[in-house]
């Protein structure tokens, strides 16, 4: 991670940046009963379903590049709590469509909410040009399918 200076290492700085930014949003949602994969998981639920994307299990993985065996036990939890609906697909029956319970999906708008909230707070001390400067790097790496 690093050979001299602590603080001249992009990975460590990432990585408490990161760390900082999670801590905020698991603070949030906690009280709620979501971590915060539980909660990308129905946010992007949500999109597709705004999109007319079939949310299928493995979309949501390549929309979240979360892993498929983290992906099938956070959604376990959201079944079992009448969040998600999990269907085989008719036309495939390896597939497995995914859906917003109408609680699932009152939950998910508020928890956007909230979550959008944190991102604001967070962000803003680095002001709007260094924010957009931010952003448009984050969308750049992620973008480069690393």
């Amino acid at each position: 991670m690093f050979k001299d200076i602590p603080s001249k290492s992009i990975g460590l700085q990432f990585w408490k940046l990161y760390t900082k930014w999670n801590n905020a949003i698991y603070l949030k949602l906690e009280p709620l009963g979501l971590t915060h994969t539980q909660f990308v998981i129905l946010a992007t639920i949500f999109w597709c379903e705004k999109e007319n994307i079939i949310p299928s299990q493995s979309k949501i993985s390549t929309l979240t590049s979360i892993d498929k065996m983290t992906l099938s036990k956070a959604l376990k939890k959201l079944v079992e709590d009448h969040l998600v609906l999990k269907k085989k697909s008719k036309n495939d029956n390896r597939m497995f469509i995914l859906n917003l319970s109408e609680s699932g999906r009152n939950l998910t708008r508020k928890t956007i909410s909230i979550v959008e909230g944190v991102d604001e707070d967070f962000f803003t001390v680095l002001g709007v040009e260094k924010k957009n400067i931010f952003s448009s790097l984050v969308l750049s790496f992620n973008n480069c399918h690393l």
